[in-house]
C-alpha cells in the first residue's frame, strides 16, 4: 500500500532493489537474537540466588543465540549471487557503510558468543557437553561469565542498532525510511 501511496517502488524507479523473503528472514533472526544476546547478558548479570541453573534465560538464551544468527547467515548466503565471493567484504572496511561495520559486529559475535555460551553452563549441566575439552573450555571460561556477559550485551546492542540501521537505509520501502 505505501508503494502506490508515495509512488516510490521499483516500477518508477528501477534503480530500487525490492528484498526478497531471504533478507527479512535474516533481518528477523538478526533482531532476534540481539534481543536473546541483552536479556541473557542482563540475567546472567543480575542473577539472583532465586533463579535455578536450567533457568532458560540464563543457559538456553547464551546457547541459542550463534545458531540462530547462523541461521541467520544462511539466509544471507541464499540471497547472494557469488556467496563465496564473500569473504572480499571483509578485506574491505568502509567506516560509512553500515554494511561494513554489521559484517564485522557479526563476526566478532560467533567467538564472544560461543566461549560466552560455554562459561555460563553450570557445573550440573556439564553432562550437555559431549567432548572433554569443551569441558575443560568451559571450565576455564566460568570465571570471566560477567565480563562475557558485558561484552555480549554491548554485541547485542550493536547487532540490534545495525539491523535496524539496514531497514531505515532501505530506500525502495520509504515508511521504513522515515523518522517514525
Amino acid at each position: 500500500m505505501e508503494t502506490t501511496i508515495t509512488g516510490i517502488n521499483s516500477i518508477t524507479f528501477p534503480h530500487l532493489h525490492i528484498w526478497n523473503w531471504t533478507i527479512a528472514a535474516y533481518l528477523f533472526l538478526g533482531g532476534l537474537t540481539a534481543g536473546v544476546m541483552v536479556m541473557s547478558a542482563i540475567a546472567n548479570i543480575r542473577k539472583s540466588k532465586t533463579l535455578g541453573a536450567d533457568q532458560a534465560c540464563c543457559v538456553k538464551g547464551p546457547l541459542m543465540a550463534p545458531f540462530i544468527l547462523a541461521l541467520g547467515m544462511f539466509f544471507i548466503m541464499l540471497d547472494l549471487e557469488r556467496p563465496f565471493n564473500s569473504f572480499w567484504f571483509y578485506l574491505s572496511f568502509n567506516p560509512m557503510a553500515p554494511m561494513s561495520w554489521g559484517g564485522w559486529i557479526v563476526l566478532a559475535i560467533f567467538p564472544i558468543g560461543i566461549m560466552y555460551a560455554l562459561a555460563v553452563i553450570p557445573p550440573e549441566l556439564k553432562h550437555w557437553l559431549r567432548f572433554g575439552f569443551l569441558k575443560k573450555i568451559s571450565d576455564k571460561l566460568n570465571p570471566y561469565m560477567v565480563k562475557l556477559a558485558k561484552i555480549n550485551f554491548a554485541l547485542g546492542i550493536l547487532l540490534g542498532i545495525y539491523t535496524g540501521v539496514l531497514l531505515s537505509a532501505y530506500l525502495a520501502r520509504p515508511l521504513w525510511n522515515s523518522a517514525l
